[in-house]
């Protein structure tokens, strides 16, 4: 795909979604009820526009207004805020509209650099769109245009994965460590990372031989690896800040609890979260939150199922390149819907799920486009209920 192409797309995307996001407004009747929803009614704004900051949202712009973390507020990784409050600063524009113009030309910078890394995976030209078009269907990809970390989270994991491929390892650097400052998901990009240069230092795709590998890399590239543990030092840095000014290193997790999702701070297995989950439906009324609790089971089982199919191709060798960095990518993609069901419940799956992307590798790789059309249209169906139902205040990840 070509850049013109990928900036058209973009831009068709954000204008969908808003005038998704105007419909909504318009055939769903609002709700709203979270922490501070009064406080995006004092911006003389269109109610489609500036409820792309709903939920927690808002607390990244109370963090900006407050010029520093309130309580709890530490949950809230510290770049971004700081991306659009500096921003906001310079262009004297307000906290909301900053934080809503960046996410989305954050998020077409990443698209851009996406579309580059597919190529450097040697994917056809068909196999490179679907994977693209999978990604902007998903259905709650409208998260990339909203007042969250999607955007820049999107862009600096895609930058560095391009920079390690390409070698430009200052690039790559400062990038990781960013990423470590913007999401607890950025301290594991270092997996995708370390896995690129495996491929570079052996010639064959040998799960039996990663130690060996992993040791022969140890010792060949030094700086490269360290390169590839960046973000380990942007998540240092936030820990270290915390610890000072809390004397909580950890207060961004221990602080979970407090914002309502049922999260537990111990360790709950898959099969107890689950077992809730199926406890949930047999007991419970059907409602709203009935709806959003199978929805949130229903992501975490489609997106296991095609990473387990991803893994098993892998294995057999089914693809024809970069089998070291589909491996690497593929464990931060488990880890990216298992670490948070870790804690007790589903909740956000659906959002988290987003950056699961051996997810889109691995449904753009079935054979049966009709098959794979069907899976589109069923997330692009889902993906303009979830984001009317979002502007007009319902929790849907």
């Amino acid at each position: 795909m070509k850049l013109k192409s990928i900036l058209k797309i973009s831009a068709l995307f954000v204008l969908i979604n808003g005038i998704t996001a105007f419909i909504g407004t318009k055939i769903v009747p609002y709700l709203g009820f979270f922490p501070y929803g009064d406080l995006l009614l004092e911006y003389k704004l269109p109610t489609w526009f500036r409820s792309f900051a709903n939920f927690d949202g808002l607390h990244y712009i109370l963090i900006v207004y407050n010029h520093g973390y309130s309580q709890y507020e530490q949950a809230f990784f510290p770049l971004y805020p700081i991306v659009f409050g500096f921003f906001s600063y310079i262009t004297k524009l307000p906290a909301i509209v900053s934080a809503l113009i960046l996410p989305p030309l954050f998020a077409t910078f990443g698209f851009v650099f996406f579309v580059k890394i597919q190529k450097l995976m040697r994917l056809g030209k068909e196999e490179q769109i679907w994977t693209f078009m999978l990604l902007l269907f998903f259905p709650t990809s409208f998260f990339f245009q909203a007042a969250y970390t999607e955007g820049v989270f999107f862009l600096l994991f895609m930058l560095t994965i391009w920079a390690m491929f390409e070698k430009k390892y200052i690039l790559a650097f400062i990038a990781g460590v960013l990423l470590g400052l913007t999401r607890f998901m950025g301290l594991f990009v270092i997996i995708p990372s370390i896995a690129i240069l495996f491929q570079q230092n052996t010639k064959e795709f040998n799960l039996l031989n990663i130690f060996q590998d992993l040791i022969l890399t140890l010792r060949k590239r030094t700086l490269p690896v360290a390169v590839a543990l960046s973000p380990a030092l942007g998540f240092g840095i936030y820990v270290f800040y915390l610890w000072r000014t809390t004397g909580d290193p950890l207060i961004f997790f221990n602080s979970q609890p407090a914002f309502g999702a049922n999260r537990s701070t111990s360790l709950i297995f898959p099969p107890q979260v689950i077992y809730r989950y199926i406890k949930i439906f047999l007991t419970a009324m059907p409602n709203f939150q009935y709806f959003i609790s199978f929805l949130e089971l229903v992501f975490y089982v489609f997106v296991g199922s095609f990473l387990l199919f991803d893994l098993w191709k892998i294995i057999k060798n089914k693809y024809s390149y970069a089998l070291y960095f589909r491996f690497g990518l593929l464990i931060f993609s488990v880890l990216n819907i298992l670490l948070p069901s870790l804690t007790g419940t589903l909740s956000s799956m659906p959002r988290y799920s987003l950056m699961s992307l051996s997810v889109y590798l691995s449904v753009a790789n079935i054979r049966n486009s009709k098959i794979k059309l069907g899976i589109a249209i069923i997330f692009g169906i889902l993906h303009l209920l979830l984001l009317m139902l979002f502007i007009q205040g319902y929790f849907v990840s």
